[in-house]
């Protein structure tokens, strides 16, 4: 055991050592002996002795159940989330099981003693069921997450399969408890739409003359978006003209949103989206969202009808090609392409040709062209983000940087200016955000936006433009927005006027506008009339 000793006053307690693979090879060809001796150590008190040691019994090949009282203590010293739990595998299911479980219903399924958990499924399922039937809430969740892991059943593995038929053969048992079969059913509900080719099943239950049952199998249907909720998804979306103020959940505040008095789409257009063609005759009932004065609502109207396939909405998406937004004029490229209606390749290829920003261009032209070819799934991979924070199209593999101009005459737009009797005054403190304030004499400051700005423009003595962005990490955000005082400075409104691709490294006035240097390119913002309320944008030529 002197190497053991050794070993240990190098490691740190709690990591993964790559050596301990090879170095158990050394131990084992020792035997019975080695097995006591490593468990004499797990169970020692330096703590580094006794990480290395669980670190090598983890993947130990043989036990004998007499190692049991000392294997339960030696986790019990790693508080259930060091490696030695591991060697549970190596036991009988339900022994396994004995160990593992409370240790997760304490401390979570993000540990070892999860894993195990998972690995024992379907076989510790009963187990499982009949302690979280009498488990608190909070140890409910985690013996869940641990029976839904995603790295535990990823969807393409037959292992996944096993556990939703066990967890679906449990819930129409009938010789089991009632709150057992509840349990199980819940459980079908975490996995999602992963779930949802047993919905037959399910569906039966959800007219059972056991309320605790009705209730549970309902709640796995909505989970798995089955096509038998579909109407009441459908009712739980805002009436149209209603949705700009929608709040999902009134007892929590609204995020900083990008647009004052705007509000994201509500859950219900991702649901019916996630139904796919199985909801596409509820497609016409969706057309109003798309002349919502939300861009969040019109982009995601665009995505769940493109999902949905109901070809004959296609041409209500045609107003939703000259958007204001960059990204509501992406989205409807898209849909237009998963719906495969010829009739709007003329729209497509003006997109193409007079679009301001290059990478909707592009994105028009691959239309076009997946449309021509028949082959509409060329164009997802322009969509394909793994960052959920990115607009659309920013991560796909065709954008590619493009070079800013020289800014050699412009000024940096100011991040201060002064409107009738008051002050506008923004900040930017990167990933910490920023925020534009409203300062007038005598009144207490007024936070108008918490966004990082970038720059202004004072078009009047009562108006001024303020450019908002952030690009850190994968997120990325930034807007144009106009700021308008009015009874000598009392009152001050702010509106979104329209988003921009990517936040602005270099905001500068250049004559009437601002010139917006950027990862994207340069592109030049004039206002479209004399009060700013519209925006002109155009790319930079930087050859002239």
């Amino acid at each position: 055991m002197q190497v053991v000793h050794a070993a240990a006053s190098t490691l740190t307690p709690g990591a993964w050592y790559p050596s301990c693979d090879a170095l158990r090879e050394q131990f084992e060809v020792y035997g019975e002996e080695a097995r006591h001796r490593l468990l004499a150590v797990a169970n020692a008190s330096n703590p580094a002795e006794h990480d290395i040691a669980g670190c090598l019994l983890a993947g130990w090949p043989a036990w004998s159940p007499s190692d049991m009282p000392a294997l339960k203590r030696a986790i019990a010293l790693e508080n259930g989330g060091g490696w030695i739990v591991r060697a549970m595998a190596k036991f009988p299911q339900e022994q396994a099981a004995e160990v593992v479980i409370p240790i997760v219903e304490r401390d979570g399924a993000m540990n070892q003693a999860g894993f195990v958990l998972a690995e024992a499924m379907p076989a510790a399922l009963p187990q499982v069921l009949r302690r979280m039937v009498h488990a608190t809430r909070e140890a409910r969740d985690n013996l869940a997450a641990a029976l839904s892991f995603e790295s535990s059943f990823p969807a393409d593995t037959a292992s996944l399969d096993r556990m939703l038929h066990a967890l679906v053969d449990a819930s129409t048992n009938h010789s089991l408890p009632a709150d057992e079969r509840e349990q199980a059913l819940l459980l079908v509900a975490s996995f999602g739409m992963r779930a949802r080719q047993h919905g037959a099943a399910i569906r039966a239950l959800a007219n059972d003359d056991d309320p605790r049952l009705r209730k549970a199998a309902h709640s796995a249907l909505r989970s798995m978006l089955d096509p038998s909720v579909l109407e009441e998804i459908v009712a739980s979306c805002p009436l149209p003209g209603t949705e700009a103020t929608f709040k999902p959940d009134s007892g929590v505040p609204p995020p900083s949103a990008d647009a004052p008095g705007e509000s994201g789409a509500a859950g219900c257009f991702d649901a019916l989206a996630g139904m796919g063609r199985d909801a596409r005759q509820v497609a016409p009932r969706l057309l109003p969202y798309l002349k919502s004065t939300s861009w969040q609502w019109r982009v995601q109207t665009a995505e769940a009808l493109g999902l949905l396939g109901n070809r004959s909405v296609s041409s209500a998406l045609l107003p939703l090609l000259e958007d204001r937004d960059w990204q509501v004029v992406a989205a409807a490229i898209l849909a237009e392409v998963r719906l495969g209606d010829e009739t709007a390749i003329p729209s497509l290829q003006q997109v193409a040709q007079t679009h301001w920003f290059a990478d909707v261009r592009r994105a028009a032209n691959e239309a076009v062209a997946a449309m021509q070819a028949g082959n509409p799934k060329v164009l997802e991979s322009l969509y394909r983000t793994d960052n959920r924070f990115a607009n659309l199209l920013l991560n796909n593999p065709l954008a590619r940087q493009v070079a800013s101009c020289p800014l050699l005459s412009a000024t940096r737009a100011p991040m201060r200016v002064h409107l009738h009797a008051g002050t506008l005054s923004g900040s930017d403190r990167g990933e910490f955000g920023g925020n534009l304030v409203w300062m007038r004499a005598g009144d207490p400051s007024k936070v108008l936006l918490e966004r990082n700005v970038s720059g202004m423009l004072k078009l009047s003595d009562r108006t001024a433009w303020v450019i908002t962005g952030l690009s850190h990490m994968g997120m990325e955000y930034a807007a144009v927005y106009r700021v308008q005082t009015t009874d000598e400075g009392k009152e001050v409104t702010i509106s979104r006027l329209l988003n921009l691709p990517a936040a602005s490294r270099d905001l500068s006035v250049d004559g009437d506008g601002l010139r917006s240097s950027s990862r994207v390119g340069s592109y030049l913002l004039v206002p479209a009339d004399a009060e700013g309320r519209s925006v002109r944008i155009s790319q930079v030529d930087c050859a002239h």
